[in-house]
């Protein structure tokens, strides 16, 4: 049997189910290793830390209220992946420009958030 890896995702924020384009990026919020160089080469590494974020595309609709959207601030955010995972972000906030295109009633998005987890 196929094991499948990516493909038809969903988001919701607050419950509610949006309209995702797909390759939505997430992290979440591990820290991030980096080497430490001097003048005699690499002489170990620093770890800093990381925002969990989720970012992507959605499609405008009727029923969509993208200033609400651009205005949250304590919101939950899941992503269902086709992997059968789902990741969570607590209290996210709305941290794009809220573009939107009228070609395709494209809307970027990208939320941060205090934390993150596979759930």
């Amino acid at each position: 049997m196929a094991d499948r890896r990516g493909g038809v995702i969903a988001l919701l924020i607050d419950g509610e189910r949006v309209d995702v384009k797909g390759n939505v990026t997430y992290n979440l919020g591990l820290d991030a290793n980096e080497p430490i160089l001097g003048a005699s080469g690499p002489q170990g590494y620093k770890s800093v830390p990381q925002v969990p974020r989720c970012e992507g595309t959605l499609t405008d609709r009727a029923g969509l209220d993208v200033a609400e959207m651009m205005r949250k601030s304590d919101a939950q955010i899941v992503l269902e992946l086709a992997n059968d995972k789902s990741i969570a972000f607590q209290d996210a906030y709305f941290g794009g420009e809220g573009d939107i295109t009228t070609e395709e009633g494209e809307i970027s998005f990208r939320f941060y958030s205090d934390s993150a987890e596979e759930v």
